[in-house]
């Protein structure tokens, strides 16, 4: 086996270097104030510019310790550094990726190293029959073809990286007979599963029926809430108004409404928010408690918004919770709308995930002709894949009627000031206003699609409805934010002339 000759050693990394100076970083960013070359962990997330996308880290300390140093030399090349010829720079997420496969592979070296008999624990010291062992360990333990490939695909980052590595590996393992394995899978053709037309019929339907008929009772209590919510309790000099007490206990009494409880007790705390008073101020009040004891304790603490869209001749739902979690809480209840306007946006444009997750208000528009007749609707966004921008580029997609429809529901979902369609939302439960990703990752759509689901279901378990979302044939899989785009291009495959226009 022949060995190509390596070139001439880069300069080494300093201990204080900072290892994203060669990334684009997040607007307000200082370089000064990120990881540096010695740290333990280093925080990938000012050199994440998608707004959807989470925090990362590498954690060296989950690496053997032997093998630290050559494992920071190389993810500083990785990140920042000159790139071997051919070998282009990877993105952020695919930077934490090879992180797994490094540790997998060098705690694999570190543990033959501590058997009997002991094998080379240096990487420069390995030989092919030590890698022609990794790859039978990786046949064996590791089920996924794709996976495997990319975990030699890691391990050969240490030979391509080798003029920069205090311990590189001395050969190609490209060059090893069993190193990889035959191909058997088809080419050419998608093999991202489509959701049926059994499953995708329904849940169409459940996603208009939140947009175009629950939508303006969710948006009613949400706007009732927020308001609610913004109330500053803990104001100096806030005093409890002469009388309005008095009258709120009256109306509840007079309406035969119980007082709004909190796991058995009168929720003060909601109260105060109403008449804008200290929570303690209520508790200490013998008025409270001699209402509460006329009129009862309710379950939970309910909205005043009044529902007003009726399903079969009834009310679709008789209240609306103030709390975050719960069937009929506004927390879900926001939540599953927002998860709806997804689902029309993303089968409607076969906008992808990351595109989705971009849109601001004042996306949509309207194009009318000279007579003022509205004949098409765009929306306007950012296209990442296949782009050179990491921020993305503007782009346009023509959407119908009920995508539209969507983004203008959304625009007063979200609280006045926030500008993304699909941020996290103050009604629910986890809400984390620290967290690095302005948007809904992948990961929250694809539980909240399998929440929306399960929604549908309960509610129609109880509503005695026969239109629930199917799991098609006990075999189809969680929906993905991927399928969307597929299942939209076969639809469109489907029809005269369809594969011309997809």
């Amino acid at each position: 086996m022949s060995t190509p000759a390596v070139t001439a050693a880069a300069a080494p990394a300093t201990s204080g270097q900072c290892v994203l100076h060669g990334r684009e970083l997040r607007d307000g960013t200082v370089l000064e104030h990120t990881s540096r070359f010695a740290d333990e962990r280093w925080v990938l997330t000012p050199a994440i510019l998608q707004r959807h996308e989470r925090s990362l880290v590498l954690d060296f300390t989950l690496l053997p310790a032997a093998h630290r140093t050559v494992a920071r030399e190389l993810f500083c090349g990785l990140l920042s550094g000159p790139l071997p010829p051919g070998l282009p720079r990877v993105s952020i997420t695919t930077i934490r990726k090879i992180f797994t496969a490094v540790r997998y592979f060098l705690r694999w070296v570190a543990g033959r190293a501590a058997g009997d008999p002991p094998h080379p624990a240096a990487l420069a010291r390995l030989r092919p029959a030590d890698l022609d062992d990794f790859h039978r360990h990786l046949v064996t333990t590791t089920r996924a073809r794709g996976l495997r490939a990319h975990y030699r695909a890691s391990v050969r980052l240490f030979w391509h990286y080798r003029a920069t590595l205090s311990d590189p590996l001395p050969f190609d393992p490209v060059c090893l007979d069993a190193w990889g394995e035959p191909n058997h899978s088809a080419r050419g053709e998608n093999r991202t599963a489509r959701i049926p037309e059994p499953v995708m019929g329904p849940l169409l339907a459940w996603a208009l029926q939140f947009t175009d008929g629950f939508a303006p009772d969710i948006l009613a209590a949400a706007a009732e809430a927020l308001a609610l919510h913004n109330t500053q309790l803990n104001v100096p000099g806030r005093r409890l108004r002469p009388g309005v007490l008095e009258e709120l206990l009256a109306d509840s009494e007079r309406e035969h409404r119980p007082l709004p409880g909190f796991r058995g007790q009168v929720n003060a705390t909601f109260l105060a928010r109403k008449l804008g008073c200290y929570p303690s101020t209520l508790r200490r009040s013998p008025l409270l408690a001699a209402a509460a004891a006329r009129t009862g304790i309710d379950a939970g603490t309910y909205l005043d918004t009044q529902v007003g869209f009726r399903l079969d001749g009834r009310p679709w739902l008789d209240r609306i919770a103030y709390s975050n979690s719960g069937y009929d809480s506004l927390g879900t209840l926001a939540r599953m709308l927002q998860t709806a306007c997804y689902i029309l946006i993303a089968y409607l444009t076969g906008m992808r995930d990351s595109e989705i997750k971009h849109l601001t208000r004042g996306c949509a528009r309207c194009e009318r002709d000279s007579n003022g007749t509205a004949y098409r609707q765009k929306i306007t966004g950012l296209a990442f894949k296949g782009e050179n921008d990491p921020r993305g580029v503007p782009a346009t997609w023509v959407a119908g009627h009920p995508a539209a429809r969507a983004v203008a529901v959304l625009e007063r979902l979200q609280p006045p000031g926030q500008p993304l369609l699909f941020a996290r939302l103050p009604y629910r439960e986890g809400t984390r206003p620290a967290s690095s990703n302005a948007a809904l990752t992948t990961a929250a759509t694809q539980q909240a699609l399998a929440d929306f689901t399960r929604w549908v279901s309960t509610y129609c378990a109880v509503n005695g409805r026969a239109d629930v979302i199917p799991v098609h044939d006990g075999t189809a899989g969680p929906l993905t934010s991927r399928q969307f785009r597929r299942t939209l291009a076969w639809f469109i495959a489907r029809h005269p002339g369809g594969v011309i226009a997809g």
